[in-house]
């Protein structure tokens, strides 16, 4: 660590300025999820939402094959 006498002030601002950037981003988050909660709402919403993140059906083919839609 040569040359780097007395950075703790310096290292400090950093990180608060890290912790202020990220407050912001999950404060920027949290609005964006209640506009996504309030559109899932909607009887579309919820429909559209469950065919975004089903999983499709893994089914056995004749064969042994797995069907994978």
């Amino acid at each position: 660590m040569l040359g780097m006498t007395n950075n703790w002030y310096a290292t400090d601002l950093i990180i608060k300025q890290h912790q202020d950037d990220l407050r912001r981003e999950v404060a920027r988050a949290g609005r964006r999820s209640a506009a996504h909660r309030r559109d899932v709402r909607t009887a579309g919403g919820v429909r559209r939402l469950w065919a975004a993140t089903r999983v499709p059906d893994a089914r056995p083919l004749p064969g042994g094959a797995l069907r994978t839609a």
